[in-house]
């Protein structure tokens, strides 16, 4: 298998793993359906290519000249995502009603582990624009298939019932924080 497309398929994966931009979209679609929550797709787009290129910009080789700053991003990430998922499930949802918004998009993508994996880990370095082809690509898919879940889950189960993917997404974001912060412990 070659660069590309172990990176396809590892690219693939990551996206499709739940995670915190995951359980937003999840959540929007659950709320307000995938056509209303499709502005979000800009919103994760900008915020994944932005987060990759900074960090195989900037963050990579500080990195390598100063290791102490990873605890301080996973502290701020953490930080965030807590405040998120707090502000969320304070927040009183209501079917129609928009909880997601396209800043909680953009930041919680921006501090997504997920994107560090993509940029450090299984970008390949030697074939850099088809990288970004194939990551511009697959986000609008796997981001719509997790509308799509959101908006099926909606469907599929009584009102009382769809009102709790809101509050499984703050869970996921919480268990997100929670998982970063233990890192930090150890």
């Amino acid at each position: 298998m070659d660069g590309l497309t172990a990176f396809f398929f590892g690219q693939l994966a990551l996206l499709l793993v739940p995670g915190p931009t995951n359980a937003l979209l999840a959540a929007s679609g659950a709320t307000v359906g995938v056509s209303r929550s499709l502005p979000l797709l800009l919103f994760e787009i900008v915020g994944y290519e932005l987060a990759v290129a900074l960090a195989r910009g900037l963050i990579a080789p500080v990195l390598a000249h100063a290791p102490w700053v990873t605890p301080i991003i996973r502290a701020a990430a953490a930080l965030y995502l807590l405040g998120l998922a707090v502000s969320l499930w304070r927040t009183r949802w209501a079917a129609g009603a928009r909880l997601v918004r396209g800043h909680h998009m953009l930041v919680t993508t921006l501090l997504n582990p997920k994107t560090l994996l993509t940029a450090l880990v299984l970008w390949p370095v030697s074939r850099a624009a088809s990288a970004w082809l194939i990551l511009s690509a697959l986000l609008p898919l796997a981001a719509t298939a997790w509308l799509c879940v959101g908006a099926l889950t909606r469907r599929a189960t009584s009102q009382r019932a769809a009102s709790l993917i809101p509050k499984l997404a703050c869970l996921t974001l919480g268990l997100f924080a929670t998982v970063l912060i233990g890192s930090l412990l150890r």
